[in-house]
C-alpha cells in the first residue's frame, strides 16, 4: 500500500514521488534506512536543510529548530537540550558526531567525542560555517580563517593558513576548502588522491568531500563538476548533462555524489547499492541535497508551496484523480494489489472505491 499523508517519502523504484493532497513532503530519501536515516520523527514539515552523516541525518528548521534521527549509537541524533533556546543558522553530521552552528557563530557539538571531534575550542571566534568529517570537525571562523579539531591521525588538522576562505567541505580523514578567489585547498587523509588538487584549478564556486573523493563545481568545464580521489564507484564520472546546468547544490557520500541544479533537479551518480542513485536522480522542485553512507537525503517545498504532491489515488500519477485512475482500480478489482489497494485491507474492494471517488480533482 502506498503511504498516505506522510511528511517523508522512502523513495523505492515501486514508491515513486508521493505526497497526499496538501501535505507537506519536505524531506525525501532515496537509499539505505538499515539505521532509520530515512525515518524522521514526527512533523518534520518546516525543515529547511537536511545534513545526512554515516548513518544518521541532523536537519535544521525555518525557525532555526535541529531535529535529527538515524543511527545513534553514540548521541549523534540526540539534540542538547541547550540548543532549545538557540537560534541555529547551520547543522552538519559526520561520521558519529553533529554539529549546529548558532545565528551569534557559536559552535555547539553532541555525539561521539572519542577522537576529541567535539571537543570545541573554549576560545573559538565567532564563526560562520561549520563541517563534520569523520571523526574531526572543521570551523570557518567570521575571519576566513580555519579552525580544526578532533582526529590528527591523517593531519585532518593541519588546515591551510590564510584569511580568505568561504567554503569549508570534510569527509572521511579529509578536508577542503575555498577561497574567495575561486582556489581550492585540500588536507589530511590522501590515500586515494583525494587531496590531491589538479594543477590549475581555478574558477570554482563550490566544493565538497566524501569519504575517499573530492568534489568542485567549475563553471564553463566540460561537465560543470570536477572530481579527485577514488573512482572505484563511478563517483567521479560526472554526468554530461551537468556541462549544461547551474549547479547550486553539491554533496559526496562514501561512494557516490549528488548536485542540485538551478531548476531544482537533482543528478546522482557513483555507487548504486542502496537504489540511492537510481532513485534520486531526475528528481525535481529540489532546494537542498546531502549525501551520506549509502543513502541520499533531500528537502523540497512542502506539497502547498509548489513542491512535489500527488493525490492519494492518483494512480497513473498525471496530477489528477479521474477516470483513467478509476479503471485501473476496477481492473484489479478483487486483488491485493498493493498499490491500488488504498485502505491497506489487502483486497480492492468498495472500501477503496470510495476512498478514490473522494478524491476526484486535479491534485
Amino acid at each position: 500500500m502506498r503511504p498516505r499523508s506522510v511528511n517523508t517519502i522512502v523513495l523505492a523504484a515501486a514508491l515513486p514521488f508521493l505526497a497526499a493532497s496538501g501535505v507537506h513532503a519536505d524531506v525525501l530519501c532515496a537509499g539505505s534506512d538499515a539505521q532509520g536515516q530515512c525515518t524522521p520523527p514526527g512533523d518534520v514539515s518546516t525543515l529547511v536543510d537536511a545534513r545526512a552523516g554515516a548513518g544518521h541525518v541532523v536537519g535544521l528548521t525555518a525557525e532555526g529548530g535541529v531535529v535529527a534521527w538515524g543511527y545513534n549509537a553514540t548521541g549523534q541524533a540526540d539534540v542538547p537540550v541547550e540548543l532549545g533556546g538557540v537560534v541555529v543558522t547551520a547543522v552538519s553530521a559526520g561520521a558519529e558526531h553533529s554539529a549546529a552552528l548558532g545565528a551569534d557563530g557559536t559552535v555547539y557539538c553532541w555525539g561521539s567525542n572519542a577522537q576529541r571531534q567535539c571537543n570545541v575550542p573554549l576560545d573559538l571566534p565567532s564563526c560562520q560555517a561549520i563541517a563534520c568529517g569523520g571523526f574531526h570537525t572543521v570551523a570557518l571562523l567570521a575571519s576566513g580563517q580555519i579552525v580544526c579539531w578532533g582526529s590528527d591521525v591523517y593531519g585532518q588538522l593541519e588546515s591551510p593558513a590564510g584569511s580568505d576562505f568561504v567554503s569549508i567541505a570534510a569527509g572521511l580523514n579529509h578536508s577542503v576548502a575555498l577561497d574567495s578567489s575561486g582556489e581550492v585547498a585540500c588536507w589530511g587523509g590522501n590515500f586515494f588522491g583525494e587531496s590531491d588538487v589538479p594543477d590549475g584549478l581555478i574558477g570554482v564556486t563550490m566544493v565538497a568531500a566524501g569519504n575517499r573523493h573530492t568534489l568542485a563545481v567549475v563553471p564553463g568545464s566540460a561537465s560543470g563538476i570536477i572530481g579527485w580521489g577514488s573512482n572505484t564507484s563511478n563517483q567521479l564520472a560526472v554526468p554530461a548533462a551537468l556541462g549544461t546546468r547551474t549547479v547550486v547544490g553539491l554533496d559526496a557520500g562514501s561512494s557516490n555524489s549528488i548536485a542540485l541544479d538551478a531548476d531544482g533537479v537533482v543528478h546522482s551518480w557513483g555507487d548504486d547499492l542502496a537504489d540511492q542513485v537510481t532513485d534520486s536522480d531526475g528528481l525535481s522542485i529540489v532546494e537542498t541535497v546531502s549525501a551520506g553512507n549509502a543513502f541520499f537525503v533531500m528537502v523540497a517545498p512542502a506539497c502547498d508551496q509548489g513542491g512535489p504532491c500527488q493525490c492519494e489515488a492518483d494512480f497513473n500519477e498525471d496530477g489528477v484523480v479521474n477516470g483513467a485512475d478509476l479503471t485501473l482500480l476496477l481492473n484489479a478489482w478483487g486483488t491485493s494489489d498493493e498499490v491500488l489497494d488504498l485502505d491497506g485491507d489487502g483486497i480492492i474492494d468498495g472500501a477503496d472505491l470510495t476512498i478514490l471517488l473522494s478524491n476526484w480533482a486535479p491534485c
